[in-house]
């Protein structure tokens, strides 16, 4: 069944009102279009499958112009959502950023940094097939879906305050991440395969002082320097946890479920977060430069 229109916007571009504003005035084509937005909208259309070399920004893949025109506070500006659109943002910095949709930068190629300070969620898919990634600022990120940075090109991914992983993929094929460091509220690194292929990733930091982090599946580092066969990655933890690798209690991660099988290949090093240099990195989230 067809869906109703229900913004103005919608209302314009269904045909049922008036326009109003110049850009729904400029999508009836009754007034030239001026800014970035309504230039990108005339010239690659309303309607169907995104142009080659643009971006869709809709959870349904298509070429939506209320979609896009809505999804201004998403990227800060209308600047930025018609870059986005043609595939030219590089940058996003915007502290109103409260959530990151399902497949919002999918594919953004020429993407090298984002922040949002205040984000709490990253949908599916969202940072997916970013080769040029280079930094991200997410410190209040709790949760993130399927796939969201499969395929990145960033190098450290920092969640101080992530609190678990329920997805898949989540990190798959991003051969350039190297390390990736959560925060104390973390309580498991869940679903299936969310480090798979990540050829490079040798690094990984848990900060939760309170308790193992549960690992629900070995998979999820397969292809890594942790897996069977892997030239050898590390593991950061709290002294808290440290100080009783070996003793076969309840804080010993050497015996836990699923991380004593990867403890027993032979290809991973323990190490005290304290006094390392990793004591305050990224800690907070800071992005790398």
């Amino acid at each position: 069944m067809p869906i109703e229109p229900v913004t103005h916007l919608e209302k314009t571009i269904a045909g049922t009102v008036e326009p109003i504003t110049h850009l729904e005035k400029s999508i009836a084509g009754t007034v030239e279009p001026v800014t970035h937005l309504e230039k990108i909208i005339d010239q690659y259309g309303g309607g169907g499958q995104p142009p080659s070399g643009t971006i869709s920004i809709t959870e349904n893949g298509t070429y939506d112009v209320a979609a896009y025109a809505e999804a201004e506070v998403e990227v800060a500006s209308e600047d930025n959502l018609a870059k986005l659109v043609s595939n030219t943002l590089t940058s996003l910095n915007d502290n109103n950023i409260t959530s990151i949709r399902k497949n919002a930068f999918n594919g953004a190629t020429e993407l090298l940094s984002i922040s949002a300070p205040n984000a709490l969620s990253i949908g599916s898919g969202a940072i997916g097939d970013t080769p040029k990634l280079q930094s991200v600022f997410f410190p209040k990120v709790k949760s993130v879906a399927n796939n969201s940075f499969e395929g990145s090109g960033v190098p450290v991914i920092a969640l101080p305050s992530i609190e678990g992983f329920n997805s898949s993929y989540t990190f798959r094929n991003n051969t350039a991440l190297t390390t990736a460091d959560f925060g104390p509220n973390i309580t498991q690194i869940g679903a299936s395969q969310i480090f798979s292929g990540d050829i490079n990733f040798a690094t990984l930091i848990l900060r939760r002082g309170t308790g193992i982090v549960s690992l629900t599946n070995i998979n999820n580092f397969n292809g890594t320097k942790f897996a069977s066969g892997g030239s050898g990655g590390t593991i950061y933890i709290p002294k808290a946890l440290y100080d009783h690798l070996g003793d076969g209690t309840a804080l010993d991660y050497k015996a836990a479920t699923n991380w004593s099988t990867i403890d027993g290949y032979g290809t991973i090093t323990w190490a005290q977060i304290e006094g390392s240099q990793y004591e305050n990195a990224y800690a907070d989230g800071t992005p790398i430069s």
